[in-house]
């Protein structure tokens, strides 16, 4: 019994550092496809990882990279906020929140002219104490 409880605690580190490991490489992979100017085939590489990935700042990584690709390669805005959004279910730290509401408010502003939904993402951002240093470009934006 005592053998069996000791084999488990050696094999978790061994199958997390195995996760980790697959996920890093995945990721650098889709970088990879990302350079060499192959944006479908690193976001088949992205989603791959999505299942492995450790709910948390992988997981914000990988969305944030795959919302990237949509919004700079393959010019489909609506689709990059989908994924931006995503990020923001998972309830990160307030960095990845502000980093995520002002890429989607700029999104919105410049791009789609939906300055309705422009307007709610700025709006958000005046809720973060203390003040964010750019909020007065974004009282710009929202005027």
């Amino acid at each position: 019994m005592i053998h069996r409880f000791l084999l488990v605690l050696i094999a978790l580190p061994i199958i997390s550092c195995s996760n980790q490991h697959y996920f890093e490489s995945r990721y650098v992979k889709a970088q990879k496809l990302l350079s060499e100017g192959k944006p479908q085939r690193a976001l088949q590489a992205l989603r791959s990882i999505m299942n492995v990935s450790q709910k948390g700042e992988d997981q914000a990584k990988v969305l944030f990279s795959i919302s990237q690709i949509y919004f700079l390669q393959l010019k489909k805005p609506l689709k990059a906020t989908q994924y931006l959004e995503k990020i923001l279910e998972l309830e990160l730290s307030p960095i990845w929140q502000v980093k995520v509401l002002e890429k989607i408010g700029e999104i919105h502003f410049e791009f789609t002219k939906d300055y309705r939904l422009a307007y709610h993402s700025y709006r958000r951002l005046f809720e973060f104490r203390p003040k964010l240093e750019r909020i007065d470009f974004f009282q710009y934006r929202m005027g």
